[in-house]
């Protein structure tokens, strides 16, 4: 009888095959065991044993092998979580082979990572690019390769994909506005309207029907918890002629540059800035013309800046600004004028200075009255008391 066992004491029943022979024909019996097993990494440097033993004789006879099993790399990755964007992260791949000469390669995504990297691999800079990507710690030998991976989770602040755009309507239509951002985990969306408090939806588009009450200015406002709150605004503009909103009166400072400006809100944008001064319009393009004008466009206004390059007091005056745009015409009279000290209309200043003299007046009077009763007082006999009335008639 044949048995065999493992490196672990167990009796193995599975993969033997025994055969029997005569041996030369005689009452002797030639016994063959072949045990068939399939190697795995916990045989290795273990001693597979075959006992025998017969009727004869009942101490059993045993062989001894000893197994030594070659196997791919066995890898295990470090891994690492709650990763916040910015930080430094290090991999630790360990891998148990035979033979253990080992090589290992690092990938990101796919694509190897450069450098003598081996047990550790280092990211200096988690960037939110790197969210939901694969890195893979492979490690071989000359039996085969293995290999373990971790997907990274970085958390980050909130940021546009697209920031907010306004749009150019008319009442009565209906409009989407949209706050795409990106953030990890997902941006909490708050949209608000004007300056108002109150929450008008949560997601990140948002359907408005245009009329006087909800045109204006919207704020999208994007949270990710641990991050600072990301900002931004598009405006439901309202097609109509211009509007000017320059001040009517605009003063020669006393030093620098003299300058006319028109400040118009045009939605369509202007068409044309048209000055005129003393019933004459303004030919910028002339060579020898005392005027330099210049135009910025910004959203729903236009500011159009007419300097002066002699600012001599006869260009002092009317001045008229006239925009166009596809939807009609605005046009005002900005006044130009030396008097910049005078912020108080002469009328008001000579109100105030007489005001000011009667104040004045009745205050010193007061003080004057207060004086003469005090005096009063001081001259006035003291009040003889009893006891010198007494003394006086016993004199």
């Amino acid at each position: 009888m044949i048995t065999w066992i493992d490196g672990l004491g167990n009796v193995l029943h599975r993969g033997i095959k025994t055969t029997k022979e005569a041996y030369d024909n005689g009452p002797l019996t030639t016994v063959k065991s072949v045990l068939r097993v399939m190697p795995r990494k916990d045989h290795d440097n273990t001693t597979f044993t075959c006992q025998s033993q017969n009727m004869a004789d009942r101490s059993p006879q045993s062989a001894k092998l000893r197994v030594e099993v070659r196997y791919a790399p066995k890898v295990s990755l470090s891994k690492i979580d709650r990763i916040v964007e910015g930080s430094e992260l290090r991999f630790k791949c360990c891998a148990e082979a035979n033979p253990p000469d080992v090589e290992y390669r690092w990938f990101i995504n796919k694509k190897k990572v450069i450098g003598d990297y081996t047990t550790e691999m280092i990211i200096h800079n988690a960037t939110r690019e790197l969210h939901d990507a694969t890195v893979k710690c492979e490690v071989s030998n000359e039996v085969g390769k293995s290999e373990e991976s971790q997907t990274l989770d970085i958390r980050y602040g909130p940021q546009f994909r697209h920031p907010p755009l306004s749009v150019e309507t008319h009442y009565g239509a209906t409009e989407i506005l949209q706050c795409d951002v990106d953030g990890n985990p997902t941006p909490e969306i708050l949209w608000y309207h004007e300056d108002s408090e109150r929450t008008v939806a949560t997601s990140p588009n948002i359907s408005v029907f245009v009329s006087p009450d909800t045109a204006g200015r919207y704020y999208c406002k994007a949270r990710v918890p641990g991050f600072p709150e990301l900002t931004g605004h598009a405006n439901i503009y309202i097609r109509a002629p211009p509007s000017i909103v320059s001040q009517r009166i605009q003063y020669v400072p006393d030093e620098g540059v003299v300058k006319v400006k028109c400040t118009a809100i045009s939605v369509p944008k202007a068409e044309s800035v048209v000055w005129s001064f003393a019933g004459r319009e303004l030919n910028f393009t002339s060579n020898n013309t005392p005027f330099y004008v210049q135009e910025e466009y910004a959203a729903e206004r236009v500011v159009s800046t007419v300097t002066l390059l002699d600012p001599i007091s006869t260009y002092f005056g009317d001045y008229n600004c006239t925009v166009t745009n596809s939807f009609g015409t605005d046009s005002v009279i900005i006044k130009l004028t030396a008097h910049s000290k005078s912020l108080i209309p002469v009328d008001w200043q000579l109100i105030l200075i007489i005001a000011g003299l009667v104040v004045c007046v009745i205050l010193i009077g007061i003080i004057v009255i207060l004086i003469l009763q005090c005096r009063d007082r001081i001259k006035q006999p003291r009040p003889r008391t009893a006891q010198n009335q007494e003394t006086d008639m016993r004199k």
